[in-house]
């Protein structure tokens, strides 16, 4: 499905330094959970973090910090442990690793299951040690590069580190996994709205222009404000629907399913999402829609562009019946749509992934 988004990349942005004011209780906290932590090291470099999944020693990462199906970490007590990559998503960016001859009897993390509210508190994990980070809202939708697949991402807010955010691993003070921090937002340029430069590694191209143009949208509605003695940085994790959902399928070396209901959509000029195209065999077939169709409401709200219409998708479940109002011609029609299911490959290498 298009779309124009914030792009969700793997971001290596360095930001301000700044005091990470985090609190004894915190600090405590952080302690209980760094035997289920590894460090990903690259050429004598950390280059991402992985939070323990299972007791069999698989790992959650995020898919920029591996290359090769080999991974060298550092685990919290200075000891080095080798990984192998068991499978991947590159909707998500999320990878699983499996640590060899895993024996530690360190307590697994959990993914967040949608509890959060705006205002909770968070803890990002970068090599240099931790921030403190706000969690704002998982009502974003935005591309995931490099795949542009729609996803419904968190917002969150932390202040600016001195160091890299990309793949920084957050979670709640109880242990429990957010996601992983990526494009960003930088406070101090939105008088000029402009969009913080992301670099991508070696081989991904970077933000498109007019992803850019979305990007600088977005800012534009963040408010002002400082956390602590630091700037605000604000950047986004994938939600904890899309979290669990690739979790539970990559654990299992599954395919990952998502909603789909078969078409793909432009902004109407005039309001609502413009059909340019139904697949074939489609549940959107089946129920009769057609190219040229603008939708201009689902399940009684209002559609107002093709970001509308895919988080009407992404919310829903596979078997789900969805009530479509589009307009043809002159004409308004109402269609129940059955929603249906689109599989991603789960891959075992990141070299597949292209």
């Amino acid at each position: 499905m298009s779309s124009l988004a914030l792009s969700f990349v793997f971001a290596l942005t360095t930001l301000a330094p700044a005091d990470s004011q985090i609190s004894p209780k915190e600090r405590t906290a952080w302690r209980s959970l760094q035997p289920a932590i590894a460090t990903i090291v690259r050429g004598g470099q950390d280059v991402g973090t992985a939070a323990l999944v299972d007791s069999k020693g698989q790992f959650l990462t995020h898919l920029g910090a591996v290359q090769g199906k080999r991974i060298r970490a550092r685990l919290a007590d200075g000891s080095y442990v080798g990984m192998s990559l068991k499978a991947s998503d590159e909707p998500t960016q999320l990878a699983i690793l499996q640590a060899d001859n895993w024996i530690r009897s360190a307590t697994p993390m959990i993914p967040v299951d949608g509890e959060l509210k705006a205002g909770d508190r968070l803890l990002a994990i970068l090599p240099s040690g931790l921030i403190r980070a706000e969690f704002v809202s998982s009502q974003r939708m935005g591309l995931v590069a490099p795949s542009r697949r729609l996803m419904a991402l968190s917002e969150i807010r932390f202040e600016a580190p001195a160091d890299s955010i990309g793949g920084a691993l957050v979670v709640t003070p109880q242990g429990k996994v957010v996601g992983f921090l990526n494009a960003t937002l930088r406070n101090e340029q939105l008088q000029n709205q402009t969009v913080q430069p992301i670099q991508a590694p070696q081989g991904q191209e970077g933000v498109a222009p007019m992803v850019k143009r979305a990007a600088r949208a977005m800012a534009n509605n963040l408010s002002q404000a400082r956390f602590g003695p630091a700037d605000m940085t604000v950047a986004y994790t994938t939600a904890p629907s899309s979290l669990q959902r690739a979790l539970n399928s990559l654990l299992r070396g599954q395919d990952v399913i998502r909603p789909s209901i078969g078409v793909d959509v432009r902004n109407s000029q005039e309001g609502g999402a413009l059909i340019e195209s139904v697949d074939q065999g489609s549940e959107a077939e089946q129920a009769g829609l057609k190219k040229g169709d603008v939708v201009i409401e689902i399940n009684g709200k209002r559609i107002q562009d093709q970001m509308d219409l895919a988080q009407a998708v992404m919310e829903q479940q596979p078997g789900a019946t969805l009530v479509v109002k589009v307009k043809r011609g002159r004409a308004l029609l109402t269609v129940p749509v059955r929603v249906g299911q689109k599989r991603s490959k789960t891959l075992a290498s990141p070299g597949d992934a292209t």
